[in-house]
């Protein structure tokens, strides 16, 4: 009984004859290594199981044998049968047709790569053309199963490399290249470069290789062995001697004058006249300055003769810094600056020995103190000697101090502190400020050489340096073109009774009043309110600016996302396959065909996929290559609407970290720590947390709870950017924790994925502003963002101060002042002090003639340093009652406040000026409006007197005698600081 259904198969060897044809014609199937004996059953219709071994019938056992036979001698012969169903599936297929493409004439059949990227094992070889031509499953390349033929293609692709088959076009043709260089070599007509070597461009352009537009240095680098080729022709050249300089052949010539010095000298006694020296070698006067060999002569000639001029002529050494220094001579030379400096000009007032000294000490004192920039220094140290050479016939104690440094002689400290400040003013009335160093007298005093002295600094750069700790908001940034309104600052400050020369951050609010008063009529009159609207204006503007960059980028993302997602395998391919041909040379159409400047939608499709696919969504620039991707960028609007489409750009991602610093007030450096994983659920309803890291603070943590919605129109909120802005980088780095991931990461152009930091940061949100008419001419940072959240909160609820400490996420009340004590009673005090200032009755001297003794008689003290004219007033019945409101005295509408100079009461003043400094912070805390209606009036007050008022004449004396007063009162066992109420 036979299992065989099918008339053409009546005997086992006609079994063996159908599956050797079935595997020759790639029809047999192989499952695990083995024939897949059921598909055979169905296939070649025989009995389920006959072939299988399923059943024990004696008369199947035959036929079994039969297929297990053939399979044996299958495996012997074709290596494995695995793949046996691929045309090229078994190691001996796969063998022969590899064999086939080895040979000469049929390299051209072998699926290249010619452009791209040649790197790794299979580098020249085309994937895709490859699984093509072999009937390959797709990514074979990378599967375990498929390795035996992965090992094969790497060894074929090494081999064929070596013989020239595989590489770039370029690598191919390096034999034609070589036998032409041979002949150019032996007919001496080599084109050369400056440095005497193979001019490669010029070759390749002569010979029609390339055009003008091609990078023979891209080549190159895409062509190793075309490369190769041209470093053994240079190495040729080079053991010839060959030379592309006509000025080589005077090297001996130039060497012989140097050495018997038949050159002249320029005026400054140390550079060679080159022009002169060239006409002594031929008729050509710039031979040496076109000649690196002859210039190089000449350069070793002026080292020796500027060495020996630098050479100490008078003491071998001079003390600097109380240590011996070796004379370095009038001509130092500073290793750290790499140069000289000349201090000649002053050797005919000073004397030679004085000069080498000067001289010498500069340069040791600028590479000890590693100044990055002395040349102020320097000019400033000669401009002093001469000055004291300039003005010893019209001052003794400048001759006294001159003559001294000549001999060498100790120095009047008194008579160089008069010569110093002489300097000074002489010096800033002819120069500008910042021309003059007079910091290097005081370094030339600690290193010795001169008394030690140190210039005051004046009021201004006093509290340009205690001003420090203030932090700026956007109420107070600067115009960009400041210059133009400087003249009207001071007008228009004292038309809003503010005085803006005492606090530089007053100065600014008062610049930011002005600017919007000329553009808004609206503004209110008063500074805090004006203040508050400027505010706010400027926030909502940062706002809807960030709003409008993450929202167009959105729009972008996602439309690119759908046109990628939206594509056919097909399509891709044929894409893929028409930008190949492209590369190769082979599509010139390609640009025109597939990118037409007349179909946005066409051409950026197209675009998407070439860079996805190609590039891993990083797109090329013309620096990779020719200016192709320029042009085709240009079709859809430029490279940043292709990137857009593609990934997060860096205007996105600091566009949403601008819109959190705009809602939570939060420093920039918290912001850039936060992750995916730091968005959590607020206890707030419709809110979201967002915890961020202050490393400052030892890494704690600091609290937002955003809305997950604005109420205002057209803006995006904070809590929906960070969140998407989440979940894109979450599906870039799925291989990471969301803990690793940096909610503001994005992707440059070539550098690929970056995360946002502090500069990159500022440079963005700077960039971003200037698309603004409004904000765009304001000097606006981010680190402003943080004080305008909070000094706003204050603003707009002062009697809450606790809740802006809590947004603050401040430990310290104090530094939660730093934020927002600056604008309300600033401003305030101001306005008062101005109007003191112009109303202050009188202050009478307690050695006066004109003081009025019956006016003193009646007035009694008050406790707070002035005293009151009459005490009794009218109450709502008309009756007279004794006033006890002492703390309204400094806003008393009938005016009877007296202030008198008497030690006495200037004591108090100190004392209560003392006791309201020291109790303010924790006072406006409690109760600010307090504060400000009492407080900060007699603030001012006090300030006005006691610094205005008693510091000239015979007030200054009372006043110190006022303090010593105080001094002794504050001594005293029971003496107690007075306290506001």
């Amino acid at each position: 009984m036979t299992p065989s259904k099918n008339p053409d198969i009546k005997t086992p060897n006609d079994l063996k004859e159908v599956i050797q044809q079935m595997a020759d014609d790639a029809m047999l199937v192989a499952t695990g290594g083995l024939i897949s004996r059921g598909l055979l059953e169905r296939r070649l219709k025989f009995v389920h199981g006959s072939l299988q071994g399923l059943t024990n019938k004696p008369a199947y056992f035959d036929w079994k044998t039969a297929v297990d036979d053939i399979e044996k001698d299958l495996i012997k012969h074709e290596g494995s049968i695995k793949h046996i169903q691929y045309k090229y599936g078994t190691p001996r297929k796969l063998k022969e047709k590899l064999g086939f493409w080895k040979k000469r004439d049929n390299w051209g059949d072998i699926p290249a790569k010619d452009a791209g990227d040649h790197s790794g094992d299979l580098g020249h070889l085309n994937i895709r053309a490859i699984t093509k031509e072999l009937g390959f499953s797709v990514n074979f390349h990378i599967s375990n199963d498929w390795k035996w033929a992965t090992q094969m293609l790497i060894r074929f692709n090494h081999e064929m490399y070596e013989l020239g088959a595989l590489g770039t076009t370029w690598e191919r043709r390096v034999p034609e290249l070589r036998s032409v260089l041979d002949e150019l070599d032996g007919k001496k007509q080599l084109p050369l470069n400056q440095n005497g070597k193979l001019n490669r461009f010029s070759f390749m352009l002569e010979h029609d290789y390339i055009t003008e537009k091609i990078s023979v240095d891209v080549l190159c680098r895409r062509a190793p062995k075309l490369k190769e080729l041209f470093e053994e022709f240079d190495k040729k050249l080079k053991k010839r001697g060959v030379t592309a300089y006509a000025g080589d052949q005077y090297q001996e010539k130039l060497a012989r004058l140097l050495n018997e010095r038949k050159y002249e000298l320029n005026k400054d006694h140390i550079s060679i006249n080159k022009t002169k020296l060239s006409l002594a070698l031929c008729t050509n006067d710039n031979i040496i300055m076109h000649t690196p060999s002859l210039t190089n002569l000449v350069n070793v000639e002026e080292k020796r003769i500027a060495s020996s001029l630098r050479n100490g002529q008078t003491k071998k050494s001079f003390n600097i810094y109380g240590v011996a220094t070796i004379n370095l001579g009038a001509i130092p030379y500073s290793t750290q600056m790499q140069r000289v400096y000349d201090f000649r000009g002053i050797v005919q007032i000073c004397g030679l020995e004085l000069t080498e000294k000067i001289a010498t000490a500069f340069v040791t004192i600028i590479e000890a103190r590693k100044i990055k920039n002395p040349k102020a220094w320097f000019t400033s140290i000669k401009a002093f000697m001469t000055f004291m050479h300039d003005f010893s016939d019209k001052y003794d104690e400048i001759k006294q101090v001159f003559n001294a440094l000549k001999c060498g002689e100790n120095i009047n400290k008194a008579h160089f502190e008069f010569t110093c400040l002489n300097f000074k003013l002489v010096m800033l009335e002819k120069v500008r400020k910042n021309v003059v160093a007079t910091n290097v007298i005081s370094a030339f005093g600690e290193a010795k050489i001169f008394p030690s002295y140190k210039f005051k600094t004046t009021v201004k750069e006093r509290k340009r340096l205690t001003d420090r700790a203030r932090r700026k908001s956007i109420a107070e940034a600067s115009n960009i073109h400041e210059h133009v309104i400087t003249e009207s600052i001071k007008e228009g400050a004292l038309k809003r009774n503010i005085v803006i020369d005492r606090d530089k951050d007053t100065k600014g609010f008062v610049k930011s009043i002005l600017n919007e008063s000329a553009n808004d009529d609206t503004l209110p009159s008063d500074a805090v309110g004006a203040i508050k609207e400027i505010t706010k204006k400027r926030l909502l503007e940062i706002r809807r600016v960030a709003s409008n960059d993450f929202a167009n980028w959105k729009i972008n993302y996602e439309k690119g996302q759908a046109i990628l997602s939206s594509l056919q395998e097909p399509e891709i391919n044929d894409t893929l396959e028409k930008f190949e041909a492209y590369q190769a040379g082979n599509y010139s159409r390609f640009p025109n065909d597939y990118m037409p400047v007349e179909n946005y939608e066409v051409t950026l499709k197209n675009l998407l996929i070439i860079i996805h696919h190609n590039y891993k969504d990083d797109c090329p620039t013309s620096a990779q290559g020719s200016q192709f991707w320029n042009k085709q960028y240009q079709k859809v609007g430029g490279i940043d609407v292709v990137n857009g489409s593609l990934n997060v750009t860096k205007k996105a991602a600091a566009a949403a970290a601008t819109l959190y610093l705009c809602e939570s007030g939060a420093n920039v450096a918290v912001a850039l720590t936060l992750t995916p994983d730091r968005l959590s659920k607020s206890q707030i309803a419709n809110h979201t947390r967002v915890t961020g890291i202050k490393a400052r603070a030892g890494g704690k943590s600091i609290f937002d709870d955003l809305p997950n919605k604005v109420d205002i129109v057209g803006l995006t909120g904070a809590i929906p950017a960070l969140r998407y802005l989440s979940d894109i980088n979450i599906s870039y780095h799925q291989s990471k924790e969301t803990f690793e991931i940096g909610l503001f990461g994005y992707f440059s152009l070539g550098n690929r994925y970056n995360e946002l930091t502090e500069f990159a940061f500022r440079d963005a949100f700077k960039r971003m502003l200037k698309q603004s008419d409004y904000m765009g001419n304001l000097n606006v940072t981010p680190s402003m963002l943080r004080p305008t959240v909070l000094l706003l909160a204050q603003i707009e609820d002062p009697t809450n101060a606790g809740l802006v400490m809590i947004q603050a996420n401040h430990e310290s009340e104090t530094t939660t002042m730093g934020y927002t004590n600056k604008l309300p009673y600033r401003v305030v005090m101001e306005e008062h002090m101005m109007k003191y200032q112009k109303n202050l009755e009188a202050i009478f001297s307690s050695t006066s003639n004109d003081r009025d003794e019956s006016k003193l008689a009646a007035a009694q003290k008050t406790g707070l340093g002035v005293f009151c004219k009459d005490r009794l007033i009218a109450d709502d019945d008309g009756k007279e009652i004794q006033c006890n409101e002492v703390q309204d005295c400094v806003r008393c509408k009938q005016d009877r406040m007296l202030v008198v100079a008497d030690k006495e009461s200037i004591s108090d003043m100190i004392l209560w000026k003392q006791s309201l400094d020291h109790h303010e912070n924790d006072f406006v805390l409690k109760n600010p409006e307090r504060w400000e209606k009492i407080w900060v009036p007699w603030q001012a007050f006090f300030s006005v007197v006691l610094e205005d008022k008693m510091v000239r004449g015979k007030l200054s004396f009372i006043k110190n005698e006022a303090l010593k007063l105080a001094q002794q009162r504050q001594l005293s066992d029971n003496y107690v600081l007075p306290e506001p109420w």
